[in-house]
C-alpha cells in the first residue's frame, strides 16, 4: 500500500492522474 501512495504523490507532481488510477488498478489485480 505505501507504492500506492509513493505513485499517487509522484503522478501528482506530474499532474498525471488518469494514467496513475490506471497503473494502480494494474498493480492491485
Amino acid at each position: 500500500m505505501r507504492q500506492q501512495m509513493i505513485v499517487a504523490d509522484f503522478v501528482e507532481c506530474r499532474e498525471l492522474r488518469p494514467l496513475a488510477l490506471e497503473a494502480i488498478k494494474e498493480m492491485e489485480v
